[in-house]
């Protein structure tokens, strides 16, 4: 049983660790309540597929560029201070979205919901590699599988109570609670971050350019593996991402407070894998088993709309009318119960 039991010594040995994970979680758990929280305003906003799909699509751009960019600066400057500017980027973008939700009028709303989209996905993909360096900094080398272990199962659980959550706030008190709630998340995480020491980059790092960004991209395009990874994740995400569709699928199947579990099933589902991933180490064809995959993933989506018609109904009852009842009594007890009958 000791051999099962997941390695918590990287958050008692390293206190930059406990931190860095501690608030990282914080903003994880409010950033999903607002993931939740953008895709029902604009469905409320607009009432179109089209508008509530176009939010994933503004995020990809700014999630890619700032990716790259991120990882290249990561190297070059203080890893700190990159992501404790990142997350008060992030903290004003919310502050933008509840400024958003309650004084603008509906016609400015929409446009302010992109934009902000957009930014939030960008100062996220910057923050990750410089916390991720940090971590690879302040952790032992043999110490590396438990941190991403735990870093895992933090996500995994985040993803499923912070969408249910999510869900049901943002249908019961409106997107700028939501919005709130994640402002105040942001402000617990820059406590936690403000108290993580500071980590100088490498001596021998490359200053971050528009040239270190391209070489990055060249390495990318020169490993087929990589670019085949990664063109089926984009085509997923673009063409078969769920998120624009559990605002109307809620709503379609009368239950708007379920809204979060709708977001939280994919959390779910990656706890499931994880825990029956044992079979992935016998693997050989990982291009085969990426492209199975991704086409599942676009059949559950698919098939998502129809779940209604899919689920099992239940046998109505017949109810009997008391005429009925009376055909079958026989003729003296009819007259005992109505004695003026004829």
């Amino acid at each position: 049983m000791r051999r099962l039991r997941i390695d918590l010594s990287p958050l008692r040995d390293s206190r930059d660790f406990r931190l860095l994970f501690a608030s990282s979680l914080v903003t994880m758990l409010g950033s999903v309540i607002t993931m939740v929280a953008v895709p029902y305003q604009m469905k409320q906003l607009t009432g179109s597929y089209v508008a509530v799909g176009l939010v994933s699509l503004v995020e990809f751009a700014p999630m890619v560029v700032c990716g790259l960019w991120g990882g290249a600066i990561a190297d070059a400057l203080d890893r700190r201070k990159i992501v404790i500017l990142s997350e008060v980027g992030l903290c004003l973008t919310s502050a933008l979205l509840m400024l958003n939700a309650l004084v603008f009028p509906p016609h400015v709303q929409i446009p302010v919901l992109y934009i902000a989209a957009g930014l939030s996905a960008g100062l996220a993909s910057l923050r990750g590699p410089s916390e991720q360096a940090i971590i690879n900094r302040v952790l032992k080398l043999d110490q590396m599988g438990a941190a991403f272990a735990i870093q895992g199962l933090a996500r995994n659980a985040g993803m499923i109570v912070g969408p249910a959550a999510g869900g049901l706030i943002v249908v019961t008190f409106g997107p700028a609670t939501s919005y709130g709630i994640d402002i105040v998340t942001f402000l617990l995480s820059l406590l936690l971050l403000v108290r993580v020491s500071p980590v100088s980059p490498a001596g021998d790092a490359t200053p971050a350019s528009l040239r270190s960004l391209v070489e990055g991209v060249r390495y990318a395009v020169r490993r087929p593996d990589l670019m085949g990874t990664y063109l089926v994740d984009i085509a997923a995400m673009v063409f078969a991402f769920s998120n624009a569709l559990f605002p109307f699928l809620a709503d379609d199947l009368h239950a708007p407070h379920a809204l979060g579990v709708l977001y939280a099933a994919g959390g779910i589902g990656s706890v499931i894998a994880s825990a029956t991933s044992g079979w992935t180490a016998h693997v050989h064809r990982h291009g085969r088993a990426v492209i199975i995959s991704a086409t599942l993933w676009g059949a559950g989506v698919t098939i998502a709309p129809d779940a209604e018609h899919l689920a099992p109904r239940p046998v109505p009852r017949v109810r009997r009318s008391r005429r009925h009842d009376q055909r079958r009594l026989p003729r003296h007890h009819l007259e005992a119960e109505y004695p003026l009958m004829g």
